[in-house]
């Protein structure tokens, strides 16, 4: 093999390199900034659904407390009165709460503390709708006088365990309500950065193209040029 041949084998796989750079090194850029993006957009989405979900939260237990409200105070103007649209209030208030719970539950499944929390007020929740029912159908039963004297023995017990069921409730949302508030800047910081990244990914990639150019230009152009030259004066010198 001559000279010429093997300088020319050395050049080919000189070549090949430019050019696997010259393929390579954008693909790979631009592999790194899809998945740098997805990320960050997947870090803003998942802020903007926690938000959601912390309303969602915040809005059912806010729907318990009501309803425990309503049915308190339907079932004590029941109690007095023995009026069937007192205790029709009562009795829809009661049966909206099992539903609620439920939907409660599905909201903070994926957060275990809040899980475990809400075993501890499905409890309490459990225990004070066992106790409303008893007054509701002791009144039912008895007379207004022998209803008003077994709604007084229990009174103390439902009492203090509404107010405990109270401050488990506003202790449960005061994460949410903390999230909700955090939320906004959460989500602006977050903005931010998928726009800084994208400026600073426009800028990085213009400065890629840059230097594919220039690697282009003065390294393949230059070395073809070259081999182009070596070849016609091999050409020439053979004649």
């Amino acid at each position: 093999m001559g000279p010429g041949k093997t300088i020319f084998k050395r050049f080919s796989l000189t070549l090949s390199h430019k050019g696997f750079i010259l393929v390579c090194l954008p693909l790979l850029f631009e592999l790194a900034f899809v998945v740098i993006l997805t990320l960050l957009l997947q870090q803003a989405e998942r802020g903007a659904e926690r938000e959601a979900q912390s309303k969602s939260i915040i809005t059912k237990t806010n729907i318990l407390t009501k309803l425990f409200l309503d049915a308190g105070g339907s079932l004590a103007a029941y109690s007095v009165s023995k009026n069937p649209v007192f205790g029709e209030h009562y009795d829809q208030a009661v049966e909206k709460v099992p539903g609620e719970l439920h939907e409660l539950k599905d909201l903070v499944q994926s957060n275990p503390r809040q899980v475990e929390n809400l075993r501890g007020i499905e409890k309490s929740i459990d225990r004070a709708l066992d106790l409303l029912n008893r007054v509701k159908q002791s009144t039912d039963e008895g007379s207004r006088i022998s209803s008003l004297m077994s709604s007084h023995r229990i009174y103390k017990e439902l009492k203090q365990l509404i107010e405990q069921l109270e401050l488990d409730l506003n202790s449960f949302v005061e994460e949410e309500r903390r999230i909700e508030r955090q939320s906004p800047q959460k989500q602006a910081s977050a903005r931010r950065n998928v726009h800084n990244f994208l400026l600073i990914g426009t800028g990085i990639n213009v400065v890629l193209a840059l230097f594919m150019a220039h690697l282009f230009y003065t390294g393949i152009t230059g070395r073809l040029r070259t081999l182009t030259d070596n070849t016609f004066r091999l050409a020439r010198s053979e004649a």
